[in-house]
């Protein structure tokens, strides 16, 4: 701090005999003394506040060029992709999964518990995949034969009634109002 008081007396020359010897002596003086030489030459202009401000008051303004994202070809087809996947998503997840089998064929497939179902022919069976775990229900018409893994309770529905059960194996047969 005492040198900069120091640099600040010798620049507005206040500094005494001694300390200008002092100042003289040290190290930095001949940077000081460049710097100082080199500075003296500079002048500032004179600023007229007035006249800047009236010119800064009659300068056209304007407005920035807004391009909106929505607008782009890109955004508009990450928008469409998006939305198909999630359509996609959607029917896939939502819509209840069916399985048949035709006349004189028989169908196997396994449920997403992993248990496995073998459906007769004429036969047609519906489940909900995306709340699987939750709600293991299946609607059949006709006949099937279920190897349940084991787990929660499981149930399969007929227009005659409902069979509950767990983790075991069983078949429904549903033909002409016969259970």
């Amino acid at each position: 701090m005492k040198k900069n008081h120091l640099l600040a007396k010798w620049l507005n020359d206040d500094l005494t005999e001694e300390e200008l010897a002092a100042f003289k002596a040290s190290p930095d003086f001949e940077k000081y003394q460049k710097i100082k030489n080199y500075t003296d030459h500079l002048t500032v202009d004179d600023l007229d506040e007035n006249a800047m401000l009236s010119s800064i008051l009659t300068q056209k303004k304007e407005a920035p060029k807004v391009i909106p994202l929505y607008k782009t070809w890109f955004f508009r087809a990450a928008a469409i992709f998006i939305l198909a996947l999630g359509i996609t998503l959607a029917f896939n997840m939502l819509v209840p999964q069916t399985e048949t089998a035709g006349f004189a064929e028989k169908n196997s497939f396994s449920l997403p518990d992993n248990s496995e179902v073998v459906l007769n022919s004429g036969s047609e069976i519906q489940y909900k995949k995306w709340n699987w775990n939750k709600n293991r229900n299946l609607e059949l018409q006709g006949e099937a034969y279920f190897k349940v893994a084991k787990g929660r309770r499981f149930e399969v529905e007929t227009k005659l009634g409902k069979v509950a059960v767990l983790g075991t194996q069983f078949n429904v047969k549903v033909r002409k109002k016969q259970v």
